[in-house]
């Protein structure tokens, strides 16, 4: 005998709360004319009870439940239901639900800005580069590639800083700091003979501690400054710190 019954179609739903939920269940999304087939309500009627259990998407003007369009990206879709607002009224409900659920900002002590980070410009690494080894920022060129994730750095000139307040006996500063910028560890090597190199460890070690001071000198640096704390961190909150889970 048959044990597990044929599925039935639901045929009708006491409220627009239960026709939602069928909707959903058998489509996965909001669907207005099989809720109207179950309820027997106009979907104007049926969206006015809903309320905010429903919002108009206005990228793509798509029906979405709350937990759906309150959740993911927000910051974005904030910044979309503004400028939709501005030219219709009706979205201001999407603005002020979409206000209400936004991610708590980061303060720059909580954010770890470090070298090579890509949310901090290059030009913030080029100024970096001229304050802390003392050179003119016009003579400083930092390059950087996205797509390889890669960066470059020429000083068109030398300083007593470079050499040797942050620079050691093998390695200047701004090797040092491309060298950060690219996840690399400086490591220092002595010939032995022409076909052979070993690792010169008093210099490795001595190399490796300045890039960390380098390093830590650039977490404090980046916060000094008033207006480019408030542009950094608030550029890292609107790219990094923008998710709400649904």
């Amino acid at each position: 005998e048959r044990t597990i019954e044929r599925y039935r179609p639901v045929q009708s739903a006491s409220s627009a709360r239960d026709a939602l939920s069928v909707a959903l269940n058998e489509k996965g999304r909001i669907d207005w004319a099989r809720m109207q087939e179950l309820t027997g309500q106009t979907p104007d009627e049926l969206r006015a009870e809903l309320g905010p259990l429903v919002f108009e998407n206005p990228s793509g003007r798509q029906w979405e439940p709350a937990d759906e369009y309150l959740s993911g990206n927000v910051r974005k879709k904030l910044a979309e239901a503004q400028a939709a607002a501005r030219v219709n009224p009706r979205y201001l409900r999407n603005v002020k639900a979409l206000a209400a659920c936004q991610p708590e900002d980061l303060r720059p002590e909580e954010i770890d800005a470090r070298l090579g980070s890509s949310w901090i410009s290059k030009d913030d690494v080029r100024q970096f580069l001229a304050d802390v080894l003392e050179v003119n920022p016009n003579r400083v060129h930092v390059g950087h590639s996205e797509a390889l994730g890669s960066w470059t750095v020429q000083i068109g000139e030398n300083s007593v800083a470079n050499t040797k307040t942050w620079g050691t006996e093998r390695f200047t500063g701004d090797r040092l700091i491309e060298d950060a910028l690219n996840l690399r560890n400086p490591t220092a090597y002595d010939r032995v003979s022409d076909d052979q190199v070993v690792v010169n460890e008093q210099q490795t070690l001595a190399a490796r501690e300045m890039q960390q001071q380098i390093k830590d000198r650039f977490k404090q640096w980046v916060w000094e400054h008033p207006e480019r704390a408030e542009r950094l961190a608030g550029f890292y909150n609107e790219e990094f710190n923008n998710l709400r889970l649904r």
